[in-house]
């Protein structure tokens, strides 16, 4: 008989080695933070070794961990290349998908390796638009925005985008910033949220307020981009950006003060879909991924 750890425990200290970061362990694995380090803890009990250094932010190997995450990895790619190779279909599907700019390169793309995963049947054809969703001009098959459908069109919620405060962590005076504070840094606006800004001064009553200085940018991603390079604070759907708040490449500032009237993402088709199809499929990975995302952004806001 092989003397083997738990299989559940050794898939919850791959993914949080590779990430030295339990918080995105939990949003991949989709469980809790707690979940992830019980199962960590189950596995060093049954080696008698610790793996890891638990800071207050970030969990480092030790050198025994290290070699460990060598040879699981390799183990979990050789299985997945196994069962993949098992399971290659015969037939395949192509599936054309719309989304904005954003949501694409900060949520969608970093995720869609999962999906390829659990259905290598399916092909995905991504292309970027803020446009309403007109499936009489374009030919995708799902479109993913925060605008409300037309007529004749389905709509799925996704899930609330939390538009809020976010800006690098590394901004200075940032971590001690008081909402009357805002006065001293410089407010990035961008052409595709324009009233968010406004919206959120007048929820922190703080209408009116002059800041130092104001940027202004066409996108949203431009926008993201710039608060990453400490060049101010920006209003911008905390949901799609989880990946770089939990990376620390961003912070939430005020994770309490969210903007009034802030439109959910949802996945537009425009014609009836089957159980099963790769409609079907793909709008139920979406659901499942963007609950993760919004349940890890929850945990981040406290």
């Amino acid at each position: 008989m092989r003397r083997l750890p738990p299989l559940n425990a050794m898939r919850a200290f791959e993914v949080a080695a590779r990430y030295e970061n339990f918080a995105r362990a939990a949003t991949e694995l989709h469980v809790t933070h707690g979940a992830v380090s019980r199962q960590i803890a189950l596995l060093e009990d049954w080696l008698g070794i610790p793996l890891f250094r638990r800071g207050a932010r970030q969990a480092l190997l030790t050198p025994e961990g290290r070699e460990l995450l060598k040879e699981a990895s390799a183990s979990f790619d050789r299985l997945e290349l196994a069962v993949t190779l098992l399971r290659r279909p015969v037939q395949t599907s192509t599936l054309n998908v719309s989304a904005t700019p954003t949501f694409s390169m900060h949520w969608l793309i970093p995720r869609l390796n999962r999906f390829t995963h659990r259905h290598p049947d399916i092909y995905i054809r991504l292309s970027s638009s803020l446009e309403p969703a007109d499936f009489s001009r374009d030919s995708y098959d799902v479109a993913i925005r925060r605008a409300p459908p037309g007529p004749s069109q389905q709509s799925i919620p996704l899930f609330p985008a939390m538009s809020m405060p976010i800006g690098s962590p590394d901004l200075p005076g940032i971590s001690t910033i008081t909402p009357a504070g805002l006065v001293r840094h410089t407010l990035i606006h961008t052409a595709t949220s324009p009233h968010s800004w406004p919206n959120l001064l007048h929820d922190m009553d703080l209408k009116g307020l002059q800041p130092a200085n104001a940027l202004y940018f066409d996108q949203l991603y431009f926008g993201v981009q710039a608060c990453i390079n400490k060049m101010g604070i920006a209003v911008a759907p905390a949901v799609i950006l989880v990946d770089d708040l939990l990376a620390e490449r961003l912070c939430l500032p005020f994770p309490h003060h969210r903007a009034e009237n802030d439109a959910e993402y949802r996945a537009i088709v425009g014609a009836a879909y089957d159980p099963g199809s790769p409609i079907s499929r793909f709008l139920e990975w979406l659901l499942e991924e963007g609950q993760a995302s919004y349940e890890a952004v929850l945990e981040l806001c406290g």
